[in-house]
């Protein structure tokens, strides 16, 4: 790694992690990341900030989902054998597309383990402009139509309009 270009200078967590005292999350170098997280049912994510002008060729993610124990010693771990690993490998040029890379994560449902480049920017408090609804014959089901509007905020809130009716 090129530690004058693509240096981690810090992170911010979102999601789950910033309820919970017992998740920790560390930068443990310019290019070590450290995570433990025991939450479950949400989402845990960690955006990582360079102090570079270039990101890293690739970015490297590696875990293991283990669980709590119920039962008996906590410190002793999960004694259940399901406990899937992931390992995300992705280049430069894969964490730049839209969506970035992702892969699932076998042994779980809906469990995925992704990575991203996002732009570093102010969002907008306010967006407007027109859009299209399809019939596609719902009028002749209901006379009205109920449409709500959800944003999603990057600690994983999300922000929900109330209902805006349309009459057919």
């Amino acid at each position: 790694m090129d530690q004058f270009l693509s240096a981690a200078s810090h992170i911010q967590t979102f999601g789950g992690i910033l309820d919970d005292p017992e998740i920790v999350v560390t930068l443990a170098s310019e290019s070590l990341i450290t995570f433990s997280s025991k939450t479950s049912g949400d989402f845990d994510g960690v955006d990582i900030l360079f102090s570079g002008t270039e990101f890293p060729k690739s970015i490297i993610v590696t875990g293991l989902l283990g669980g709590y124990v119920k039962v008996g010693n906590a410190l002793a771990g999960n004694p259940h054998k399901p406990q899937p690993q992931c390992n995300l490998d992705a280049s430069r040029e894969g964490v730049y597309k839209s969506g970035g890379k992702r892969i699932e994560i076998t042994g779980g449902v809906d469990m995925f383990v992704s990575a991203e480049v996002l732009d570093d920017v102010s969002l907008p408090r306010r967006v407007e402009g027109p859009f299209e609804i399809h019939k596609q014959g719902a009028e002749e089901l209901q006379p009205a139509l109920s449409v709500y509007f959800v944003g999603r905020e990057s600690s994983g809130g999300k922000a929900m309009t109330s209902p805006i009716f349309i009459l057919y």
